[in-house]
């Protein structure tokens, strides 16, 4: 089963035939070859590239028929823009995030049935679920990465006035509070209240934490509180 856009295949009568091929990310890198030189110069990058994910399906369409029944898949795998949530039920601990471009050659079978391969072009990282879940850190936690990839959290930091949160080795300075709590992506770089108002004019963050091994996190000053989504993803 697909769960693509915060819906399932089963609502459109799409039965995926067989257990999709498992596809890992490659890395990117720039390979150069050197005239006298054995073998190539490379050059890796510390990113993945994104791939192409296939399920061979089966549409049916016996009350239908299949024009009308293909209209609701091309509704449900075109309607949403740009990148989002894709999962199976064939990896549950784990999602990814897409997008669907088309086109969709269906085979039809007198109408009533169709099969055809659908592609997704998938973003390399595999997030773990488990590491969606808001976590309310103790002043000194340490956090283990399962996983040998750096994680860029979301945390959620609350004070009274300025302070420094540290993750690891990374500072980042909360110069005021405007309102009581300010998020952090490491993912965008970027600082927000929790109504999504800009606030990069209150923080001082020359890198943006990542979770790597073992990490302590730590803070002073006018911060009371931290709350922390660890974002884990392995390939």
């Amino acid at each position: 089963m697909i769960f693509w856009a915060g819906k399932s295949s089963d609502d459109y009568r799409v039965i995926v035939e067989k257990y999709p091929s498992v596809i890992l990310a490659a890395r990117k890198l720039d390979a150069q070859a050197v005239p006298g030189r054995n073998g190539d110069i490379i050059f890796p990058q510390a990113a993945f590239g994104n791939y192409v994910q296939r399920y061979e399906v089966y549409v049916s369409a016996e009350q239908l028929r299949l024009p009308a029944a293909m209209r609701g898949v091309a509704a449900w795998l075109c309607g949403p823009r740009g990148y989002q949530t894709l999962a199976d039920s064939y990896d549950i601990d784990t999602y990814r995030q897409a997008y669907y471009a088309g086109p969709l050659d269906v085979d039809s079978i007198l109408h009533r049935f169709g099969r055809a391969t659908i592609e997704f072009n998938c973003k390399p990282q595999r997030f773990l679920r488990t590491g969606d879940t808001e976590i309310q850190l103790e002043n000194g936690q340490v956090l283990n990465n399962p996983t040998p990839f750096a994680a860029k959290p979301l945390l959620t930091v609350t004070g009274t006035g300025p302070g420094v949160l540290t993750v690891g080795s990374r500072e980042v300075e909360i110069k005021s509070f405007l309102e009581p709590t300010v998020v952090l992506d490491c993912e965008a770089q970027n600082a927000y209240s929790p109504d999504g108002a800009n606030r990069n004019g209150t923080v001082s963050a020359p890198e943006f934490p990542e979770l790597e091994g073992k990490m302590e996190i730590k803070w002073t000053g006018g911060i009371t509180a931290v709350k922390i989504r660890p974002r884990w993803w392995t390939l």
